[in-house]
């Protein structure tokens, strides 16, 4: 990802024979921008040698392009033609928890929570913030293993969905106790099973990240 200058420092001291580049800018082999996420990402992406190629598909988060790319760049490099990239790429629809939407009886649910670690909750916080929908719900689980910087790191997440403007927002873990925020909390996954049933929320978008310990997983079959 040429976007990543950790991952491009890597990849020069490794003195690779052949270095493979995707990213937003065109001195990439395979560059590619964000069309629209409304609220599923579309986008387009070219090489220097093909004209632009648009590709609609069923992956919540702008955050993905780079996902996106990097199937390109895989696929390209194996000989299957741009068509069947394009094609293998709009027919994928994610049932493993990872930027999942899906649409329920009460609610319109984004499903990220396979995992969770600081940029990942950024940048899921921030496509949420950027979704043009009504009524919007978060339910964010702690972020594990965190050590040292935990403390910090979950403060920056209630800063940042404060920042955001997001209203409704319930979170789960004794990570987020002791943050002084306007937000319910809940100490583990079996807390928040017990208020959705004691009041169901409806027609919401409700954003459902954390890591997977939290185990909020559980959680779309009851929304």
């Amino acid at each position: 990802n040429a976007d990543n200058e950790h991952l491009m420092k890597m990849a020069e001291e490794r003195h690779l024979n052949r270095l493979v580049c995707y990213g937003k800018n065109e001195d990439c082999d395979v560059w590619g921008e964000v069309i629209s996420c409304a609220p599923f990402l579309k986008f387009r992406w070219r090489t220097e040698t093909l004209e632009w190629h648009e590709v609609q598909t069923h992956l919540i988060g702008s955050y993905n392009i780079d996902n996106m790319l990097a199937a390109i760049s895989i696929g390209l490099h194996f000989e299957v033609s741009p068509q069947q990239v394009d094609h293998a790429l709009e027919s994928y629809v994610p049932s493993n928890n990872r930027s999942q939407f899906t649409v329920t009886e009460h609610n319109h649910l984004v499903v990220d929570a396979y995992n969770a670690n600081p940029s990942s909750m950024a940048a899921a916080i921030e496509n949420f913030r950027m979704m043009d929908v009504p009524n919007k719900m978060a339910i964010l689980g702690q972020m594990g293993e965190l050590g040292a910087v935990s403390r910090e790191e979950h403060e920056k997440v209630v800063a940042q969905l404060q920042a955001a403007g997001l209203e409704k927002v319930w979170l789960v873990g004794n990570e987020y106790a002791d943050i002084a925020c306007p937000y319910r909390k809940f100490h583990d996954v079996e807390e928040v099973k017990a208020a959705i049933r004691e009041q169901q929320p409806t027609n919401h978008y409700i954003l459902i990240k954390g890591s997977n310990s939290v185990k909020l997983y559980q959680l779309p079959e009851l929304l």
